[in-house]
């Protein structure tokens, strides 16, 4: 949103300036196209936020699985409640960036295994936390036409598949 207001600035410093200095040579048009081009990625971005809100609300009702979703980029989009409570790191996450590279547990345990993850080879990782066993699935998220738009990574508790 910032990149789109600056883009907006600067394109009205662009018409003043070639307002006051009689330019022959408009770059408005340039401009304009920028800024369009920055308005689609915003609604472009903006729709993974809300498909996200939406697969979250729905699967927040169901108290023992865990989610988290990222965009193609790697980058975060959001947890619900009880990931949150099973790593707490996951509070710091700043939203539509990339998690830092740690030493911690969910680091090394899912954030490596998403980077790793091809969709051909479907593979569920087990991992034990606070003396609980959780599936580790990783799903395509896509939307309309795009193939992929991100990736959910759902915690199954492995005592109630049982």
């Amino acid at each position: 949103m910032a990149k789109l207001c600056i883009c907006c600035l600067a394109i009205i410093v662009v018409y003043i300036l070639e307002r006051i200095a009689g330019s022959s040579i408009s770059f408005l048009p340039l401009g304009y196209l920028v800024g369009i081009m920055l308005l689609l990625n915003y609604f472009d971005r903006l729709n993974i936020y809300d498909m996200s809100s939406n697969i979250i609300s729905a699967i927040e009702r169901m108290s023992e699985y865990g989610y988290i979703v990222f965009d193609d980029k790697y980058r975060y989009v959001s947890a619900n409640a009880y990931l949150k409570e099973l790593f707490p790191e996951i509070r710091d996450f700043c939203v539509d960036a990339e998690v830092k590279d740690s030493d911690s547990f969910f680091y090394r345990e899912v954030i490596r295994y998403l980077y790793d993850w091809g969709a051909e080879k479907a593979d569920i990782k087990t991992v034990v936390v606070d003396e609980k066993y959780f599936d580790v699935e990783i799903r395509i998220i896509s939307h309309g036409r795009k193939k992929r738009i991100g990736y959910l990574v759902e915690f199954t508790n492995c005592l109630l598949e049982m």
